[in-house]
């Protein structure tokens, strides 16, 4: 389970990163963002990335957690980091309403070339939390949980 966050931890820092970078230079104001239309790029993603996707996805090494330590799945800390960074990504989304969805781009941290709006990295982040959400509960759920 801990494997889990652990990769969110990665991949949502990450993004945050550059969302927040994308954020604080930005000076388009808000078209109301009341009509969103994501991308079809970003919209593949996210249906790769979405909790009812069944396609096995290999994270890029970029996205990919340090091993993790001795404490394994009982590692409260990673508990705790990872709803500090829930707080964080709720901060940044809040943010984002005075800014156009639309016009604002943000780098992908996984290659230079990839370059999604804003509402889709936002929504990317929030699937793809789903997704690994449900992978840990799923770990929980199975026989032999917690590790002995």
């Amino acid at each position: 389970m801990v494997e889990c966050l652990d990769h969110l931890l990665t991949t949502h820092r990450l993004y945050l990163g550059s969302i927040e970078r994308t954020l604080a230079k930005s000076g388009a104001p808000s078209s109301g963002n009341a009509a969103f239309e994501g991308g079809r790029l970003a919209g593949w993603f996210i249906g790769l990335l979405g909790p009812d996707s069944r396609c096995r996805l290999k994270s890029p090494s970029i996205f990919q957690p340090p091993p993790v330590g001795v404490e394994g799945d009982s590692d409260p800390r990673v508990v705790r980091r990872f709803a500090a960074q829930q707080r964080q990504i709720m901060s940044v989304i809040e943010k984002s309403r005075d800014v156009d969805l639309q016009q604002v781009k943000v780098a992908s941290p996984a290659s230079a070339l990839l370059r999604f709006r804003l509402g889709d990295a936002l929504r990317m982040m929030v699937e793809h939390n789903k997704r690994d959400l449900k992978q840990a509960d799923a770990v929980m759920a199975s026989s032999g949980f917690p590790p002995d």
